[in-house]
């Protein structure tokens, strides 16, 4: 168990584990949590509402034998964060206030989260097999504080808005793969991969809407060894779909329209490392990528309070797409290693957030808007050692 208070910045923090094996079970416990109170400036004068405070607690619980291992792990966190905002900041009564105190009584935002998993691996002959379930639930609350809800209290009563943000977003993910040594010296993968998730908003404040989203993956990988030459190359097929429901009134600020969207693509990709001799490596690859717009590129339409910024989301927009190509030298000897590599990566359609120059209630509006666009870059280094 481990204690520490830091009085400088007057933060708690108390660590509290256990753990205990035996000869085919582990197991192992984890509880945790920590109080902030208000940052000073260089000025030694508190900032309002900069405090935060969190819980966390884990536990593992393993099984090994000749056939693998399996194990099964959860976690839980509880975390608050108080939102500095402009008025806070002007205001001499907040700034007077003792600067020990903790309660959240501001704006602030309360995010808890679980998260269970289950990995596991199993040999069957010469393959290996590997399996991995995973489920995660994460509630994030914006809420406007004491006074503010006070305040908020007859819209409450006349429009039914519950005056504060509120998104569950619930995820179940799987991963499995099947590993062969198909001849010496090397092995191929055969897997998927995928998710199902369910975005549901509680509040009365919406940045994106209620929405299912589902991905699917299937890949093969290969690699094998030819002495001087390591050869890998691998193919990948992916589909993903979302659908939102509509919510909100067409033509008003936080409407949201229907959207049902499928992306799929095929990608690979294919490289090896050269060893000349004991002196030098040589590697060279290439590849394709892909990603989708997520929910909030797609369907945003509202206030990022994180940010002050409103975001405004496009339904058209088209999946990124990249193709990118390496090469990298290295030279080994006794007292030195030198390394030079490069790379250049075009991507169509990438995504990113554009300022309109206009404003929504005082908010600077931005937009998701796409382009193509490149990188391109290198490196280069040298590590000496003089002496052994």
């Amino acid at each position: 168990m481990q204690t520490f208070s830091y009085s400088a910045i007057h933060l708690a923090n108390a660590d509290f584990g256990v753990k205990g094996s035996g000869e085919k079970w582990r197991w192992q416990l984890y509880a945790g949590g920590q109080s902030h109170a208000d940052y000073l400036d260089g000025n030694d004068e508190r900032v309002p509402n900069t405090r935060f405070a969190g819980e966390d607690a884990k536990g593992i619980l393993g099984y090994s034998y000749d056939w693998g291992y399996s194990n099964l792990s959860y976690s839980f966190s509880y975390h608050i964060y108080g939102v500095v905002e402009e008025a806070d900041l002007n205001s001499e009564k907040d700034k007077e206030e003792d600067h020990f105190e903790r309660e959240f009584e501001g704006p602030h935002h309360t995010i808890q989260t679980h998260i269970a998993s289950l990995r596991n691996l199993f040999f069957t002959g010469d393959s290996k097999i590997k399996l991995n379930l995973g489920f995660q639930n994460n509630h994030r609350i914006e809420e406007e504080g004491s006074e503010e809800q006070m305040m908020l209290s007859k819209i409450t009563q006349e429009e039914g808005d519950m005056g504060e943000q509120g998104v569950i977003l619930n995820t179940f993910s799987y991963d499995a793969e099947w590993i062969y040594p198909v001849f010496s010296e090397g092995e191929l993968t055969l897997g998927t991969q995928g998710q199902f998730q369910g975005n549901e908003n509680e509040g009365g404040r919406i940045l994106v809407p209620n929405a299912d989203m589902n991905e699917f993956s299937g890949f093969a990988y290969l690699k094998k060894n030819f002495n001087k030459f390591l050869f890998e190359g691998g193919a990948r097929y992916d589909f993903q779909k979302i659908e939102t429901t509509e919510m909100g009134e067409p033509g008003e600020e936080a409407y949201f329209a229907k959207i049902d969207k499928d992306y799929n693509t095929f990608n690979g990709a294919i490289g090896g490392s050269l060893f000349p001799d004991e002196n030098w490596i040589i590697k060279l690859n290439a590849a394709s990528g892909f990603r989708a717009p997520n929910l909030a590129e797609l369907a945003s339409n509202g206030v990022h309070e994180g940010t002050t910024r409103y975001e405004i989301g496009d339904s058209n927009l088209e999946s990124e797409q990249n193709i990118q190509g390496d090469l990298g030298i290295t030279f080994v000897s006794k007292i030195a290693k030198v390394t030079l590599s490069a790379f250049n990566n075009h991507i169509n359609n990438y995504i990113y957030l554009n300022p309109t120059g206009e404003t929504i209630d005082s908010n600077d509006v931005y937009r998701f808007v796409q382009t193509n666009a490149d990188l391109r870059g290198g490196e280069f280094s040298i590590d000496v050692k003089p002496l052994d």
